[in-house]
């Protein structure tokens, strides 16, 4: 057998038919029996005609030739073998050849190989959406692909014409980047793409929209008498106008009947009113916003009373008379106490430089009382009860989870016998190596036995916990840590302190400034921290150092150490060992977007469990946070803010602080709360994306960055690899209203959700 008729190259347009020929002839005397034609792509068969000559000859009988069917479009043509093709896709392009052979593969016949080009057609992959919604003051992008033969350019127009594109609008490959949505930008803009097959357009219709807001939110519990009338306010401002919907443990109203509607109603503000309460409407009543931009609800709870358990107000015609007494002297005690605070303050402003001058008599002259002259130490060895947080203000007041501070819980009283089971002897910490310095004096890193650890056995919280199983140590009951726990080598952070078979990596915060009222009342309150919370990702307290001057903090620490300093060591744009010329030396792999999120999700659990013990931390960031060799990250607070890493603290208001990492309202008002705390971890997370080799805002000096943060003029932006689901709740955790921040709750939902959806 030999080919006469090979199959030639072919150039046609999409969805039109083309034609492979493959012709034959059998040699004179040769009687090779049936043969078999097979058509190949790329070296792979895709169809295969048995019993050609039969066929030809018409002869075949009931048994049809054996095709591949996977697909129509294409088949063998029985009367000359050809391989035609119905209509052609771009997937279809490829080299093509036909064999001859027989059943008993006795030859087997080749024919040139042909080339099948295909030109697409031009068009849209997928065509751009006919509306877009984008946020008033957020980033967003709409993007714009196009296919075809040749490649055609893409770009955007403004309505319809070519003019150029708004101000912080920008054309990027075809993608239309809104640096930040302003009412300016909205209108129709027309993506266009073009080639020498033509020109396509599609049109995108821009609004600018608002994200509902709650002007009056339903908040707290409202009590109301059975049979009585009950206003709940809700009302909400956005753009477009949002719509309010109001439902009742999770299921929206609606009436049975027509007794039913008349009891309750809507207002147009939003505020709904029911009148003849019942017992069974006791429950939870959620308001719900939402409009283009989004959805947002709050709920507050109806405690309904039977009307003979509520007081009922005795009738008099001096009630008027009694309520402007009852106000006038409210008014009185309140004036009363500013003036007597005011005193106060006063009176201990002007003590304090004649205690420091007679602290310094009393070093000087050896006749005074020594006994008289010492300042209260910072933990007492006598007293049967000490307080681990500074004293609570006068009349403080109930204050909510989002704004309660850790200087004001009534959980800082604890015995001192828990102090004495938390004592560690001081030679059980060997081979100590400074590192640093901190608010209240020196920070070492060093090595401990396992068997003087100690740690808190905590009850759990009655309250469910919703994600992670937190304990709190507030009854706390301190035990020998006697399980032997697998170590892993240490890096080059520890300064070559590798632990042993029974020593653990120990990190000792060193209680030097034992006059400083400030740095004593700081250390109970990271003492008080690390006693309190018992989570994977919060380090441990290993115990206390309290047999002589300066007292020992003794908290967990990793082989890894410092999870700044890692970022450093695997960030693409810092040489090994910030060394220039170590060009040989092997550097760890950068981390990739699923190993950032993971760490930011490990982190923001800890934060949460730290908030669930209505504890603030005050200074979250990448340089207060350890990793181990495991790959876990655990929430610390070295705060080595007077050497290693003085340049990310400001002297602001007579103390060192992390202004850069701080909300606007620590900066006006010392209003630290967990909202501050969530937008220092929105920080946090800025520095996990870029790798922490630069500051925030390092354009501007410390004074600036404070103006600016105060007068709200400061624009904080993501990081370039910050994964586009989490853009919005990123966005919110720097809102200059705290209330408008999410919880860490809902920060740690969004991490693993967007781990699981984006990076499976």
């Amino acid at each position: 057998v030999q080919i006469v008729d090979h199959p030639v190259n072919v150039v046609v347009n999409e969805s039109a038919p083309a034609i492979f020929n493959c012709g034959f002839q059998s040699l004179v005397g040769n009687d090779s029996g049936p043969l078999v034609l097979k058509w190949r792509k790329d070296g792979k068969v895709i169809r295969k005609w048995d019993n050609v000559a039969a066929d030809l000859d018409g002869e075949s009988g009931p048994t049809e030739s054996s095709v591949y069917r996977d697909d129509g479009r294409i088949h063998v043509d029985r009367n000359n073998g050809s391989l035609i093709f119905n209509s052609v896709i771009a997937s279809d392009e490829g080299s093509y050849d036909c064999q001859v052979t027989n059943n008993g593969s006795e030859f087997l016949v080749t024919s040139n190989a042909a080339e099948l080009q295909i030109i697409s057609n031009l068009r849209f992959t997928p065509k751009p959406p006919s509306t877009k919604n984008l946020e008033l003051g957020s980033f967003a992008k709409i993007h714009c692909k196009a296919q075809g033969t040749p490649t055609p350019s893409v770009h955007w127009t403004i309505e319809g014409t070519k003019s150029e594109l708004p101000d912080a609008v920008e054309d990027v490959n075809g993608t239309l980047t809104f640096r930040s949505v302003s009412t300016e930008h909205r209108g129709s803009y027309t993506c266009v793409a073009s080639n020498s097959q033509g020109e396509i357009s599609a049109s995108v219709q821009v609004h600018v929209v608002v994200a509902p807001k709650f002007e009056i939110a339903p908040e707290g519990s409202i009590q109301v008498a059975e049979m009585g009338t009950v206003f709940i306010h809700c009302v909400a401002t956005g753009d477009p106008k949002p719509t309010i919907q109001w439902d009742k443990d999770l299921q929206y109203l609606h009436s049975s009947n027509q007794t039913e509607e008349e009891r309750y109603r809507i207002l147009v503000n939003g505020t709904l009113v029911l009148t003849e309460v019942h017992l069974d409407d006791d429950g939870n009543y959620g308001c719900t916003i939402g409009n283009s931009a989004g959805l947002k609800r709050e709920e507050v709870h109806l405690v309904v009373k039977p009307a003979d358990s509520m007081p009922q107000p005795e009738e008099s015609s001096e009630d008027g008379f009694l309520i402007t007494r009852a106000v006038l002297i409210t008014m009185s005690v309140a004036f009363a106490y500013i003036i007597l605070s005011s005193t106060n303050a006063v009176c201990r402003h002007r003590w304090a430089p004649r205690k420091a001058r007679l602290s310094m008599s009393c070093k000087e002259n050896g006749d005074v009382d020594l006994k008289n002259c010492e300042i209260q130490p910072c933990l007492p060895e006598n007293p049967r009860r000490m307080d681990l947080r500074p004293r609570p203000s006068p009349n403080p007041g109930e204050k909510s989870d989002d704004t309660v501070d850790s200087n004001k819980s009534k959980k800082s009283i604890i015995s001192t016998s828990i102090l004495d089971r938390l004592a560690v002897p001081r030679s059980s910490v060997i081979e100590m190596l400074q590192i640093g310095k901190c608010d209240f004096g020196d920070v070492f890193i060093g090595k401990i036995k396992e068997n003087d650890c100690k740690t808190a056995k905590a009850e759990t919280v009655k309250e469910p916990v919703t994600g992670d199983e937190v304990t709190h140590a507030s009854n706390t009951e301190v035990t020998t840590e006697d399980e032997k726990i697998t170590k892993k080598p240490s890096n080059e952070e520890l300064n070559e302190i590798k632990p042993e078979n029974d020593y653990k990596p120990v990190m000792v915060k060193a209680l030097t400034k034992v006059k400083d009222e400030h740095c004593c009342s700081e250390f109970r309150r990271q003492l008080d921290l690390f006693r309190t919370v018992s989570h994977k990702n919060v380090v441990k307290l290993f115990g206390l150092c309290r047999d002589k001057d300066p007292h020992y903090m003794l908290l967990e620490y990793t082989d890894w150490g410092d999870l700044k300093q890692f970022l450093l060591a695997t960030s693409p744009a810092i040489p090994p060992n910030g060394s220039v010329e170590a060009k040989n030396v092997n550097k760890p792999p950068p981390l990739n977007v699923p190993q950032i999120l993971a760490l930011a999700h490990q982190i923001g659990r800890g934060m949460d469990a730290i908030y669930k013990a209505r504890i603030i931390h005050k200074d979250l960031a990448t340089r207060n946070c350890i990793i181990s060799s495991d790959f876990s990250a655990k929430i610390s607070l070295p705060g080595l803010s007077r050497d290693k890493y003085n340049k990310e603290y400001f002297k602001y208001k007579n103390q060192l602080m992390p202004v850069r990492w701080m909300a606007p309202e620590c900066l006006q008002d010392d209003d630290f709360s967990i909202k501050s705390d969530i937008f220092s971890f929105a920080v946090l997370l800025w520095e996990l994306f870029t790798t922490a080799t630069e500051l925030p805002f390092k354009d501007l000096t410390d004074e600036e960055y404070v103006t600016q943060a105060q007068s709200g003029k400061l624009e904080w932006k993501l990081a370039d690899k910050t994964p586009e689901n989490l853009h919005k709740i990123l966005t919110s955790c720097w809102s200059v209203n705290p209330k408008e921040r999410p919880s860490f709750s809902q920060l740690v939902v969004a991490i693993g959700n967007c781990l699981q959806s984006e990076y499976p």
